[in-house]
C-alpha cells in the first residue's frame, strides 16, 4: 500500500477522494516545518504540497518519495534541480484556481476604480464627514478600459513583425481615429495603450529592426525575387486566393458559410434595422480592404520602392489578410444579430430552434470542410501509430522524439557546440530542439548570403524540380536539404518521413563540398541514401526506437 503524506490540511473532497481509494494510506502533517519533515516525510511515496517549501535538505532524506503534487499551479517552492537529478515527479493543478484568480482581477479593478481600501479605511477611523469629492474614484461606464488593458495584455504577446501585431496595430489607430472624430477632441488614454503596444512589438522584434535599420550590410533572404503579380489576371487571381482561401492566415474560418447566410439576409435586407446593417458592411468592407490591400501591394510596380527600403522587401504585405479570420467571425455574429431582429419582428415563436438550425447548419458546414483537422485528431486519440505518423497527427513527444535522439547524441560523443547537422526527411526543428546545432532550419528572416550559399548545396537538386526551385528562389524560409525524388514520392510541405512510409531515397545530388564549407559534420535522414559517392558521405548506423516514429539514418560528411 503506498502511503501519502499531506503537508497541510486539504478541502475535504479531496481527502474523501483518498479514502475511497483502498491502494493509498494518508497521513495529514499540519506541523509542515523543516525539522518535523525532516523527521516524518521519509516515511511515506508521496506527498501533497500546499504553500510549505520541499527544499534539498528535506528532499534527500525522503529517498521513498516518488511523486510531489503541488496543491497549487506553482512549483517555487520545491527544490526542481534535486527532483530532476532524482526523478522525482513532480504535478501542478495547472487551471485550479483560473477561475478565482480571473474574479480577483475583476474584483480589483473594481476596487481600484471605486478606491474601496481609501473608503473602507475611512469609514473604520469614523470619518464619516471626509467629502467624497477629496477621494477620487472612475465610472467604468463607456470608458476606454477595455482597449488599454486590451493592449496592455496583448503587448506580451505580440511575438512577430511578421504575424499580426503590425495589422492589429493598424486597427487600433483607425479606432481611435474614429474615437476621437466622434467625440470631437483627442483621447489621450487609449493613445498611450496603443504606444505600449508598440513598444511591445518593437521590444519583440528588436534583433529584426535592427539588421534592416541599422546593419547596413545586412539583406533579409526575401528580397531576392519576391513574387510578384506582373498582370490583371494574376492580380485577379491573388484577390481571390486571398478572400476565398484561408490558408494564408493559418487559421480556419467560417467565411465560405458566412458568405451563404449573406446571400441569405439580402432576401430580407430592406426589412433589417439599419444599425445592423451597418456592422454588417463595416466588417464586409474591412475584409474587401485588407485583401485588395495586400493584393496590391504584391504588384510589381511596387518592387522599386521594395528594394530601395530592405524591410518593404523583406514584410509580407499579403499578411494583412491574417487579421481576416477575426473580421469573418465578428460578420457571422452581425449576420447572426441581423436574422435574430427579423423573426422578433414577426413575432416568431420558433426563433430559438431557427437560430440553432443556423448555428447548427454552419457548425456542420464548418467540420466537414476542416474535417481533415478532426481526423487527425481522432487518430491521435486512437493512436494507429501504423498509419498516422505526418506533421499533422504527430504528438509533441512524438514529434520531437527526444529519446531517440539522446541516443544518437551519446553515440556521436561528442560536444554539441563544435559540430553541426543537416536533416533529409526530417523537419530540422526536430534536432535544433534536441540541442543539435544545425545548417538548415525554417527561418522567418536570415541573410541573403546564407541562403545563396545554401543554394549551392543543392541546386542540382532544385533543378529537377522548377516548382520547387520557385519556391526556395523566391521565399526560401524552409531553408532545407530538399529532395527532389522525396518530393515526389512524398509530397509534404515540411517533408516529414516515418519509419512506417518504408521510402528509400536512390540517390542524392547534393555538393558535399559546399555542405562542407557550411560547417556540416552530420546528415541526419529518416531514408536509407542508397547512392551515394563513398568519398563524400559515410553510412555510420540506424537509430530507432518501438514507441516513436523515425528511424534515423546516420551519415557523416567526408
Amino acid at each position: 500500500m503506498h502511503k501519502i503524506a499531506i503537508i497541510e490540511k486539504i478541502h475535504q473532497d479531496g481527502i474523501n477522494l483518498l479514502k475511497n481509494n483502498s491502494a493509498f494510506e494518508f497521513e495529514i502533517i499540519e506541523d509542515a516545518s523543516e525539522e518535523n519533515l525532516i523527521k516524518v516525510l521519509p516515511n511515506f511515496d508521496a506527498c501533497t504540497l500546499r504553500v510549505s517549501k520541499l527544499n534539498e535538505k528535506i528532499l534527500s532524506k525522503c529517498k521513498n518519495l516518488k511523486v510531489i503534487s503541488r496543491h497549487g499551479v506553482g512549483y517555487d517552492n520545491v527544490d526542481l534541480n534535486y527532483i530532476k537529478k532524482n526523478k522525482i515527479t513532480l504535478l501542478i493543478t495547472a487551471t485550479a484556481n483560473a477561475v478565482a484568480v480571473a474574479e480577483h482581477v475583476i474584483s480589483m479593478m473594481l476596487s481600484i476604480s471605486k478606491n474601496i481600501n481609501q473608503y473602507d479605511h475611512e469609514v473604520r477611523i469614523g470619518n464619516f464627514k471626509k467629502s467624497a469629492s477629496t477621494i477620487t474614484t472612475l465610472e467604468l461606464f463607456n470608458k476606454d478600459i477595455l482597449i488599454n488593458l486590451g493592449i496592455l495584455f496583448f503587448s506580451s504577446f505580440a511575438g512577430s513583425i511578421v504575424y499580426n501585431s503590425v495589422f492589429i496595430l493598424f486597427y487600433l489607430l483607425i479606432y481611435w481615429i474614429s474615437r476621437c472624430m466622434r467625440a470631437k477632441n483627442i483621447k489621450y488614454l487609449p493613445l498611450f495603450g496603443i504606444f505600449i503596444f508598440l513598444v511591445g512589438v518593437v521590444l519583440c522584434d528588436l534583433n529584426i529592426l535592427i539588421l534592416h535599420f541599422l546593419d547596413n550590410e545586412f539583406v533579409g533572404h526575401r528580397t531576392l525575387n519576391p513574387i510578384t503579380s506582373s498582370d490583371i489576371q494574376s492580380i485577379f487571381f491573388n484577390f481571390s486566393s486571398f478572400f476565398f482561401n484561408e490558408k494564408y492566415a493559418h487559421v480556419v474560418t467560417l467565411h465560405h458559410v458566412i458568405i451563404l447566410w449573406l446571400f441569405v439576409l439580402g432576401i430580407f435586407w430592406k426589412k433589417v434595422e439599419k444599425r445592423n446593417l451597418q456592422k454588417v458592411v463595416l466588417f464586409l468592407v474591412i475584409i474587401i480592404f485588407n485583401t485588395l490591400f495586400a493584393t496590391l501591394l504584391s504588384w510589381e510596380i511596387f518592387d522599386p520602392i521594395k528594394k530601395k527600403i530592405n524591410i518593404l522587401g523583406s514584410f509580407g504585405f499579403y499578411r494583412f489578410t491574417w487579421l481576416n479570420p477575426f473580421f469573418w467571425w465578428v460578420l457571422f455574429a452581425c449576420i447572426v444579430k441581423c436574422f435574430s431582429q427579423l423573426m422578433n419582428m414577426r413575432n416568431c415563436k420558433t426563433k430559438t430552434p431557427i437560430l440553432l438550425v443556423m448555428l447548427c447548419t454552419s457548425g456542420i458546414l464548418y467540420v466537414v470542410k476542416n474535417s481533415w483537422e478532426y481526423r487527425s485528431n481522432l487518430t491521435l486519440l486512437l493512436k494507429n501509430s501504423e498509419h498516422s505518423y505526418n506533421s499533422n497527427t504527430l504528438s509533441f513527444k512524438d514529434f520531437y522524439s527526444e529519446p531517440l535522439f539522446e541516443s544518437i547524441k551519446e553515440y556521436i560523443g561528442r560536444d554539441q557546440a563544435v559540430y553541426k547537422v543537416g536533416s533529409v526527411g526530417l523537419h530540422p526543428a526536430v534536432p535544433r530542439y534536441n540541442g543539435f546545432h544545425t545548417i538548415d532550419g525554417y527561418y522567418p528572416i536570415y541573410s541573403l548570403d546564407y541562403k545563396t550559399r545554401f543554394r549551392e548545396i543543392i541546386i542540382d537538386e532544385l533543378n529537377k524540380v522548377p516548382k520547387l526551385k520557385l519556391k526556395f528562389d523566391n521565399w526560401g524560409n524552409r531553408c532545407y536539404l530538399f529532395s527532389s525524388e522525396l518530393y515526389k514520392k512524398w509530397n509534404h510541405k515540411d517533408f516529414i518521413i516515418s519509419k512506417h512510409r518504408n521510402l528509400k531515397l536512390v540517390n542524392l545530388d547534393f555538393k558535399f563540398d559546399k555542405l562542407k564549407s557550411l560547417d556540416c559534420d552530420y546528415i541526419f535522414s529518416t531514408v536509407k541514401i542508397e547512392k551515394h559517392n563513398q568519398n563524400e558521405l559515410s553510412y555510420i548506423k540506424n537509430f530507432e526506437m518501438n514507441d516513436l516514429p523515425y528511424k534515423i539514418f546516420l551519415y557523416e560528411v567526408l
